[in-house]
């Protein structure tokens, strides 16, 4: 393989081929976006739709969260050297990729990467505050219990409301930051059965530990 050949830039075309930085070996755009892919895969992020190798921030559906959802995003950069970055935004997993590891990547990804991180970041802001907001709403129309026998859950435990109020039958629960302000709340029905305002997985982190004692 001629020189002119290892330093030619992808061709034009639906069978886009480029040589290895490594070897004399070529590899098509199928190879790299495989590559990319199982990298995506290996993260615990699956996906299998159409990779857009245009440089660009994507988003999708990770295959097994909530249908509808678009957690994933990814960017694929397809030049002399791909790269790429992906990320689950509801996990926080960040990982960046790139074909060889004799470069390094372009300060335009970079940029995009940290675009999309202050996004993940401004979603999750505006989405906590939302829960926020709709806990205060709900909590302000509930009515306080003031007996054990107001609800299963607590005869069943045998406690007292200690606060708690009631809401559609169900005990209500509120969840407080550092500053005691209610930013989410627990449900539990007449089964004994619990839930919260879906949010933020910071909040549903802090929810779990209420939930596995129901």
């Amino acid at each position: 393989m001629t020189s002119e050949n290892k330093n030619a830039l992808w061709e034009q075309g639906a069978s886009k081929t480029f040589p290895s930085t490594n070897s004399d070996v070529c590899y098509t755009t199928f190879d790299i976006e495989s590559q990319f892919r199982q990298a995506m895969q290996a993260a615990g992020i699956h996906y299998s739709g159409e990779i857009n190798a245009d440089s660009r921030l994507h988003r999708f559906h990770i295959e097994g969260h909530k249908r509808g959802s678009k957690n994933g995003a990814y960017v694929f950069h397809a030049d002399k050297f791909p790269a790429g970055w992906f990320m689950d935004y509801k996990s926080g997993l960040s990982q960046t990729w790139k074909s060889s590891s004799d470069f390094r990547i372009s300060h335009d990804l970079l940029k995009q990467i940290n675009e999309a991180k202050q996004q993940r970041e401004t979603e999750l802001r505006q989405n906590h505050e939302a829960a926020a907001n709709k806990a205060k709403y709900i909590w302000s129309k509930s009515n306080p219990a003031t007996h054990q026998e107001d609800h299963a859950y607590l005869v069943k435990k045998r406690i007292q409301p200690l606060g708690a109020r009631i809401s559609s039958q169900s005990l209500v629960i509120p969840l407080r930051d550092e500053s005691k302000k209610i930013i989410n709340l627990q449900f539990i029905d007449a089964d004994c059965l619990a839930s919260i305002i879906l949010t933020t997985l910071e909040t549903i982190m802090m929810a779990d530990s209420l939930m596995m004692n129901v």
